[in-house]
């Protein structure tokens, strides 16, 4: 939301300002990020600082400065994600860059201090504006896939500025070759040729739960969560969010009951029986059932789950 509003100050050279109609621009762009900052507001008013280190040091500047929650990747990730999901068209993006960079340095040469002026500008600043953010993707620290989402459909720009530089009859043959490679690449991933959907234990045994109308629900991690909780905050690569869900925030959803998660088993013995009903791994049952399950029955049990009620 703030991106495109970085760029607009970049706009304004275009024109003959006045220091009046300047002012009248300034105080536009400070009313479009007062919307865009609404939330951000909120947020501060009812959360206070808290709201400042989860988000902004956390899932902002920490995300870029530091792979966290084990989100590693070299410096190449995005490229290798590029090639996964783009294929060949990687080649006609490109080569569209390349000949829209040339063509940029070409209007730069030749308008040198009137290039503002020239109507191409607006059409350069656009097209060149997702670079800086996929150049953030690149040097930051952490790794996500679906980081990509974002910037993917502004570099599909670069193939369609080669297609416009082609004659008609060129142009249509790899629109049409462009076309039919993405319905090819894209719709192989949808339900079209997917479709049994994969639902995961934790989803399944969340609504089991919901279904026995549970009243609240003590969540014991299972053991690799564990180990991985221990990892991240010994190397300092959590956040303040990294383990409010147990590693499946699609369980608080579905379960749609209190809850909370337990990552040390002392505490979970010290407080379970504190609540109406109890989740946790097959392994960790196990262990535990001669300890103080004996008071809870077993309602509803996937391969590797167990969810236990009073």
């Amino acid at each position: 939301g703030f991106y495109p509003l970085f760029i607009e100050p970049f706009l304004w050279l275009r024109e003959k300002l006045s220091l009046k109609n300047l002012i009248k621009k300034v105080l536009a762009l400070i009313g479009q990020i007062f919307l865009a900052s609404l939330w951000y507001i909120y947020a501060y008013t009812k959360h206070g600082n808290y709201f400042i280190k989860a988000h902004f040091l956390d899932q902002i500047f920490k995300r870029v400065a530091a792979p966290i929650e084990l989100h590693f990747g070299n410096k190449w990730y995005y490229f290798e994600l590029l090639w996964k999901n783009l294929n060949f068209i990687n080649l006609f993006l490109l080569i569209g860059l390349i000949i829209l960079t040339l063509d940029g340095l070409k209007l730069i040469l030749t308008k040198r201090f009137r290039l503002t002026k020239d109507k191409k500008f607006l059409t350069y600043i656009i097209l060149f504006s997702p670079l800086p953010f996929f150049a953030l993707l690149i040097i930051g620290k952490s790794k996500i896939y679906w980081y990509l989402l974002f910037i993917l459909p502004f570099l599909t720009i670069y193939p369609i500025y080669l297609l416009a530089k082609l004659n008609k009859k060129l142009r249509f043959v790899l629109a049409l070759l462009l076309t039919l490679f993405s319905l090819f690449q894209f719709t192989k991933q949808t339900f079209l040729f997917k479709p049994k959907l994969s639902i995961s234990e934790k989803v399944k045994l969340a609504k089991c739960l919901n279904k026995k109308g549970v009243k609240n629900l003590a969540f014991l991690v299972d053991e690799d969560e564990r180990k991985i909780k221990n990892v991240l905050e010994a190397a300092h690569l959590q956040t303040e969010t990294s383990f409010v869900y147990g590693g499946s925030p699609s369980f608080v959803f579905y379960l749609n009951r209190p809850l909370k998660y337990y990552y040390k088993l002392d505490n979970f013995l010290k407080e379970f029986t504190a609540f109406e009903a109890i989740a946790l791994s097959k392994s960790d049952y196990k262990n535990l059932k001669q300890k103080k399950l004996n008071s809870f029955l077993k309602i509803c049990e996937t391969e590797n789950w167990i969810g236990l009620r009073k």
